[in-house]
């Protein structure tokens, strides 16, 4: 469902919700790396076209930065994340090693006005 191009993105934003509550703490982050969700996440901060979404998985990633494993599974993926953060356990501010790839936007054709309606 994360993943399909025809699924809502409200829906998206709720399941990522969801997994970045269960990737939070050290077994439930094991349970999801079990799976290829860590990059799919990563790959949909990174290349999503709907720019909110974008900003639900920076944060869920953030929420993935709360254990050592998953720090350690982020930086794999050549995302940096907030030093400073770490004692606390609150979430992280994490963001790519390249940023280029985090504001690359397609441009897109417009398609209205919500004015018009």
């Amino acid at each position: 469902m994360l993943m399909k191009e025809d699924t809502p993105s409200q829906e998206k934003r709720s399941i990522l919700w969801t997994l970045g509550h269960i990737a939070s703490n050290e077994n439930g982050f094991r349970l999801i790396q079990e799976t290829s969700l860590v990059k799919d996440i990563i790959d949909m901060a990174e290349n999503a076209q709907i720019l909110s979404l974008r900003g639900t998985c920076i944060y869920i990633i953030g929420m993935m930065c709360r254990t050592s494993i998953g720090r350690k599974d982020i930086q794999k993926h050549n995302w940096l994340f907030s030093k400073s953060q770490v004692a606390s356990g609150a979430v992280s501010v994490c963001l790519p090693r390249d940023p280029r790839k985090m504001f690359k936007v397609d441009t897109g054709a417009y398609k209205g006005s919500i004015t018009l309606q």
